[in-house]
């Protein structure tokens, strides 16, 4: 039997509070929130998490930032990437840890899921930066975050979870339509809801809502940033297209979506629709070189 919309809101809204998030987290978290945050103060609150200051600065010295120089310290990368960039990455980071830590079921792989998450994560950054597209640091963690909704289902709806699970393996649907058939909604609507009690930025939690299907303009739904919601889906069909890392979702996502690259394409003038092959072709290339560093996520 599905479960309404509404008791499942209530449920997925309870875990606003992850446990695994400790009051170090929990006072980053605030200040990530917060738009009027200074540099030192975010920068003093992340150095009292050793571990975490040390991913933002791989993140920070990674490939895909393409930086002239290494970047040794938070001060600096502060400097160099800006405030907003920083946040968004240290919130990322330490949201993406703190599911990690979640106990799952045990017939999910989800040593390839976090590598499909992480790798989603680093594939919106490199063609965001490719087309121009400036998110300070939102399309990384819209990568890294876009399947939140399926560790909600698996970690609160277990006897759903597995149920879904082998109908997917079993009948071959999309696991997106057999959450829908079977619980009544699907872990992009669950991941939004979250990110919304998180109080996550609106054209975030859009991103996660659409990264399996953008809303049609027939229906006109309320949506901050197109652009981010198509990167989202676009780097969910890249891992999809090039197998790397597994979610369950195969067969559902178009690397060709052409109204997804129409709103990607717009607002630069480096690329046009002739070009998308090489643009993958390119993504690739990058995502290779970046690969053997999302270790350390």
């Amino acid at each position: 039997m599905n479960h309404d919309k509404e008791h499942l809101k209530t449920i997925t809204e309870k875990i606003q509070n992850l446990p695994t998030i400790n009051e170090i987290g929990r006072r980053i978290f605030a200040l990530a929130s917060d738009p009027e945050v200074s540099m030192g103060t975010l920068s003093h609150a992340i150095h009292q998490d050793p571990s975490l200051a040390a991913r933002v600065l791989k993140v920070a010295n990674s490939p895909f930032y393409g930086m002239s120089r290494q970047v040794d310290s938070l001060q600096l990368a502060l400097v160099i990437l800006g405030l907003n960039e920083v946040k968004n990455i240290a919130l990322g980071l330490l949201l993406f840890k703190a599911i990690k830590k979640l106990n799952g079921n045990k017939s999910y792989d989800r040593t390839k899921f976090w590598f499909h998450s992480a790798a989603c994560g680093v594939i919106c950054r490199i063609l965001g930066h490719k087309l121009s597209f400036r998110s300070e640091g939102t399309d990384f963690i819209t990568g890294l975050l876009h399947d939140v909704g399926k560790i909600i289902i698996d970690q609160y709806f277990d006897s759903k979870f597995v149920t879904i699970f082998q109908k997917t393996f079993t009948h071959k649907p999309p696991m997106l339509i057999a959450e829908r058939e079977i619980l009544g909604e699907s872990h992009e609507q669950l991941g939004r809801w979250l990110a919304e009690h998180w109080r996550l930025p609106e054209t975030l939690c859009d991103a996660i809502m659409y990264h399996h299907e953008l809303p049609s303009v027939e229906t006109h739904a309320p949506i901050k940033d197109l652009r981010l919601a198509s990167l989202s889906y676009i780097a969910e069909a890249f891992c999809e297209l090039y197998n790397i890392g597994w979610d369950g979702d195969s067969g559902y996502s178009d690397i060709k979506d052409r109204r997804a690259w129409e709103i990607l394409l717009s607002h630069q003038n480096a690329y046009a629709p002739k070009d998308i092959d090489r643009i993958l072709t390119e993504t690739l290339a990058t995502f290779s070189e970046v690969r053997p560093h999302l270790l350390w996520l």
